[in-house]
């Protein structure tokens, strides 16, 4: 009521200070379109370091133990393992983002022959569908998850018809149609092939002659050094091939991250004496995680292999030891085990 009272006492001023509001308000919305804020791309691949951080405190990765396990203690230590070296030294990198934006998902459907304008939705969600809807392709933009289907059916005589009977056939149809993703696959290396009968959520099965498609998990790799998430696992992206050489499906989770600095690494025979003193976790055992095992009574470590943690916590890629081997308890004998221990000095 006061504002009400002021503007009938006072009319000319209010219609001052009107017209004043009015002329800062088109000054403001006129620069905003002059000069728009900037929204950089995400880089899809890492960014040269240009100068050395060497010393800089970047948090200790958190590493989750097996869900399931009751204990720590890894028993008896015994090392089983080849002459194996490591460099001195390794770049740390700072994650930047798990999404994408719009120009990017544009040119990753492009890299699919996807060239129709996409689906906008809820502006997180694009997708692209084919002129003939054999083929499609789903951006989330905000977490960078990427989902390529393709449900063709080949014909009689389709050149694209290859039987797999291997898993060098598996490998090659996996490789080939990862050439072609110029924009994704070149940090991409294959870890394990799984063969399916039925539907693609069916258990797998041994024999590939019986198997009517085939599951090939990737490894996401920096200069030939895989990422590991918790709990030892390290599927980044996944193919799904059918047993006549499809593509049927392509899984993909985009990560954008730059070099930190460069960190001194722990040397392995300090790495094995740390896990002889009980300071590496156990991230899996066995197929359920450990369930109902309460104490190990000795491990034996049988290979290792320098790995970066994503622990989608701290924000960072930091250098890990990857331990694995078998584990025996009082009701069980030769459990494969996982151990992870942080490797920078």
């Amino acid at each position: 009521m006061n504002i009400f009272y002021f503007f009938l006492k006072h009319k000319k001023t209010a219609l001052f200070l009107i017209f004043l509001t009015f002329v800062i308000s088109t000054s403001v919305i006129g620069n905003s379109f002059k000069n728009p804020p900037s929204n950089p791309s995400i880089p899809t691949t890492p960014i040269p370091l240009n100068s050395s951080t060497s010393g800089s405190k970047i948090p200790i990765p958190e590493i989750k133990s097996s869900p399931l396990l009751q204990t720590s203690q890894l028993g008896t230590v015994t090392f089983s393992l080849s002459n194996v070296s490591f460099p001195a030294s390794l770049t740390t990198y700072k994650v930047l983002s798990y999404g994408i934006d719009p120009a990017q998902a544009q040119n990753i459907a492009k890299s699919f022959s996807l060239n129709t304008p996409p689906q906008i939705i809820d502006n997180n969600l694009y997708v692209w569908v084919s002129e003939d809807t054999t083929k499609s392709l789903s951006a989330y933009l905000d977490s960078g998850l990427l989902i390529y289907t393709n449900s063709l059916i080949p014909g009689q005589g389709d050149t694209s018809i290859s039987i797999m009977r291997s898993d060098s056939d598996i490998k090659r149809v996996a490789e080939n149609f990862l050439q072609k993703q110029t924009y994704l696959g070149k940090d991409l290396t294959i870890d394990k092939i799984l063969y399916h009968k039925g539907e693609e959520i069916s258990q797998p099965v041994k024999d590939i002659s019986s198997a009517t498609f085939f599951e090939v998990t990737l490894k996401r790799t920096i200069n030939s050094i895989p990422i590991f998430y918790q709990y030892a696992t390290s599927d980044s992206a996944s193919v799904i091939i059918s047993s006549l050489g499809i593509v049927r499906k392509f899984s993909y989770v985009f990560l954008s991250y730059q070099p930190f600095d460069n960190r001194q690494l722990l040397p392995i025979e300090e790495a094995k004496q740390k896990i002889q003193n009980g300071e590496g976790t156990i991230v899996s055992y066995g197929d359920n995680h450990g369930a109902d095992v309460s104490s190990l009574l000795s491990t034996n470590i049988n290979s290792v292999e320098l790995a970066y943690l994503n622990d989608n916590t701290t924000g960072f890629l930091s250098p890990i030891f990857v331990f694995t081997g078998t584990a025996n308890s009082p009701t069980s004998t030769n459990v494969p085990i996982v151990i992870y221990l942080p490797a920078l000095r």
